[in-house]
């Protein structure tokens, strides 16, 4: 007896039964795929292997800092480096096992702003707009990369005061209490809001004068 095709002797060959082929990490290939009995052919293979002339090969594992770019039943994987973010840059989205990492330019912070929140790996930076003193303010402590501008109100001049020096926009006003003539004094230059009183003494009429 004899067989044709993708047939075999069976049942001590008293009969034809279609072949089946065997296959590791896979679905082997039988009848008219397996031309063989029992011969190594795969029809398919399991997750993590791709098939190739007819046997299941494992696919290649992508190192940690790469990502897979293809992969298909019948093709290995391929595997591209990780883009890294430079100290410019920050890592806008992360990456996954099947695609890169994104990398953006971290924001710059303009003569105008400071920067309120730091930047991190995966985080922008954070600018905010400098404060401005107000006409009524001076400005305590100057700006800087990474500090705001701070603004105090100025200190007003009590009605028994007068201004020695005017604010500035680094400095406040500096009051000073008007001088108050004694018993034995006269005002010779009455007080006011930019200059002191002024206070001469008395004069003491001697023996033989009289007070006019």
């Amino acid at each position: 007896m004899h067989c044709v095709g993708s047939f075999h002797l069976a049942n001590s060959n008293h009969m034809c039964a279609a072949n089946v082929c065997t296959c590791r990490y896979g679905i082997a290939a039988s009848n008219d795929a397996c031309h063989v009995h029992v011969a190594a052919k795969c029809a398919s293979c399991s997750s993590g292997y791709f098939l190739a002339l007819g046997a299941c090969e494992s696919l290649k594992q992508c190192e940690a800092a790469e990502f897979e770019t293809f992969a298909s039943a019948t093709e290995d994987r391929r595997c591209s480096p990780l883009a890294i973010c430079s100290h410019t840059q920050w890592e806008r989205i992360a990456a996954t096992p099947t695609s890169d990492r994104v990398c953006a330019t971290l924001r710059t912070c303009t003569v105008q702003e400071w920067e309120c929140e730091p930047s991190s790996d995966t985080s922008d930076r954070t600018c905010a707009a400098l404060t401005r003193c107000e006409a009524t303010q001076w400005e305590l402590s100057a700006p800087s990369e990474t500090q705001d501008r701070v603004c105090r109100e100025q200190t007003p001049c009590t009605s028994t005061q007068w201004e020695v020096y005017p604010p500035t926009q680094t400095s406040d006003r500096v009051c000073r209490s008007h001088t108050i003539c004694t018993a034995s004094e006269w005002v010779k230059t009455p007080s006011g809001t930019h200059h002191d009183r002024a206070c001469v003494a008395l004069t003491v009429c001697s023996e033989g004068e009289w007070e006019a």
